[in-house]
């Protein structure tokens, strides 16, 4: 990650404990071993009642993205973007990456994160000023511990009123580790034929998410701020 977004962000290895190199083995055994799909598996970990905190399983279709260093040159940008399948908060089936034909902003967020505390009201706010409309908007929640501030997620994204689909990611971060995540928040965007147009960690200021989005909608060249 480039000095600036590394200032910006968090770094996920704050808690080795939860995203460390084990979460590759995670990828690669879920990715090539299969097993069954349990949308309905979690650890609430004295979250929020009957709330799904933390994920039992996330199936992981194609390969992972390489782990992101920075915005400029990244090697992802037009590799498939590997596709997720989970589920939400609730239990409910929830499919992220991949080629859906829509432009897709996959977003990784950490409930203790103070960026990600920061950044989410921003992408509130422009979605609901139109700002992402036509843009499959998806969030992530990774790097979850129940000993860490803020916690639990569902609440914290209930209050901020986040009302686009939530991916729970394992124990593992198996979802982070298949999109190279390196801090938080990662905004991973995928063009409609599952390529990816290009990563961002850190926070970033309203009128220059806007201006990516819009750029992002049009098909056109990701006008990242400077590193």
């Amino acid at each position: 990650m480039s000095g600036a977004n590394r200032a910006r962000g968090s770094s996920k290895w704050l808690w080795p404990s939860v995203i460390g190199g084990i979460v590759v083995i995670g990828v690669v055994a879920i990715a090539l071993g299969g097993g069954g799909k349990d949308n309905t598996g979690g650890s609430n970990n004295g979250g929020a009642k009957d709330k799904i905190e933390i994920a039992k399983v996330v199936e992981v279709s194609g390969t992972p993205l390489p782990d992101f260093d920075t915005t400029l040159n990244d090697s992802a940008i037009g590799k498939k973007a590997p596709t997720l399948d989970g589920a939400d908060f609730d239990g409910k089936s929830v499919t992220a990456g991949g080629a859906s034909g829509k432009p897709q902003i996959v977003t990784f967020i950490a409930h203790w994160c103070p960026h990600c505390q920061r950044e989410v009201p921003i992408i509130i706010d422009l979605k609901n000023k139109g700002v992402f409309d036509g843009v499959e908007l998806t969030g992530v929640a990774t790097g979850t511990r129940s000993d860490a501030p803020n916690y639990p997620p569902s609440a914290w994204l209930a209050s901020a009123k986040w009302d686009s689909p939530v991916l729970v990611d394992t124990a593992t971060s198996t979802a982070g580790a298949a999109y190279g995540l390196t801090g938080f928040p990662m905004l991973v965007f995928v063009n409609p034929d599952g390529t990816v147009a290009g990563r961002w960690s850190g926070e970033m200021e309203p009128s220059n998410l806007q201006a990516v989005a819009e750029a992002f909608k049009a098909g056109k060249k990701i006008p990242f701020p400077s590193n």
